[in-house]
């Protein structure tokens, strides 16, 4: 199996990004009926979306001419709702992208899609059902490791925890967070065309800003880098060799 990245189009955090609204099955029309909305682009799953009744909708300014390739959703619990995608240049509900029913399990659900540059992405929630499980969104590219990295990387696991001495000499303790995974690895000779890959990467979560996934063949990870991941360093014409670190993100 493949491994992947996914990361957002950074125009989804832009303040104003996000329109709350109904749709009547071909237009959108803003309304506030929506509870906590911003919950799913503001960089955390630990809070969700409420109050998104059927026919409510979501719009998302993706900026200019983007062409998204995935879109990502985290739930806090499973849920049968059925969600429609369309993208479009205005306020009408335009090319219907993907239909999603009723396989939101509790934690990410990736979902493969189709957009040719257009503005917003429009999601509609179609069950007579209040959808009120989604804690974050994240629309953007789905890129496939064009080979994979050298042996040699490194994969661990840091736990939060501080220790103290008294003056007596006895330790104590303290555990801020649970354990979180970590990744370190290498990738050597890249072509042009795969450095320009990861170089896109770096500047769409603009180095440790923006949150994004990885999937190790196995798992979903919610993760952000270090700033000196995916500098490149050219050893021959248009042959590089660069590195990247990455934490898992627990909220």
């Amino acid at each position: 199996m493949a491994k992947y990245f996914l990361y957002p189009d950074p125009g989804i955090y832009d303040t104003g990004a996000i329109t709350t609204g109904t749709s009547n099955g071909t237009a959108f029309f803003s309304s506030s009926s929506i509870v906590n909305a911003d919950r799913i682009t503001d960089q955390s799953i630990g809070s969700a979306i409420t109050d998104f009744d059927e026919d409510d909708a979501i719009r998302i300014n993706m900026g200019a001419s983007s062409s998204p390739n995935a879109i990502a959703f985290y739930h806090s619990a499973a849920d049968d709702n059925d969600i429609n995608i369309y993208a479009s240049d205005d306020a009408t509900l335009g090319t219907a992208v993907e239909s999603i029913t009723a396989n939101f399990s509790a934690g990410w659900t990736i979902v493969d899609i189709s957009v040719s540059s257009k503005q917003y992405l429009y999601i509609v929630n179609v069950t007579a059902a209040e959808w009120d499980y989604c804690t974050e969104i994240v629309v953007g590219t789905k890129y496939t490791f064009d080979r994979n990295f050298d042996l040699g990387g490194k994969f661990g696991k840091t736990f939060g925890v501080t220790n103290m001495q008294s003056y007596g000499g006895i330790e104590y303790s303290h555990k801020k967070h649970d354990g979180k995974k970590t990744w370190a690895w290498e990738w050597t000779r890249l072509t042009n065309a795969h450095m320009n890959n990861l170089i896109t990467l770096r500047d769409a979560v603009e180095g440790s800003r923006f949150k994004f996934l990885y999937y190790d063949e196995s798992d979903w990870n919610w993760v952000r880098m270090s700033d000196k991941s995916l500098q490149k360093k050219e050893i021959a014409y248009q042959t590089y060799n660069t590195s990247i670190e990455l934490t898992q993100q627990l909220s």
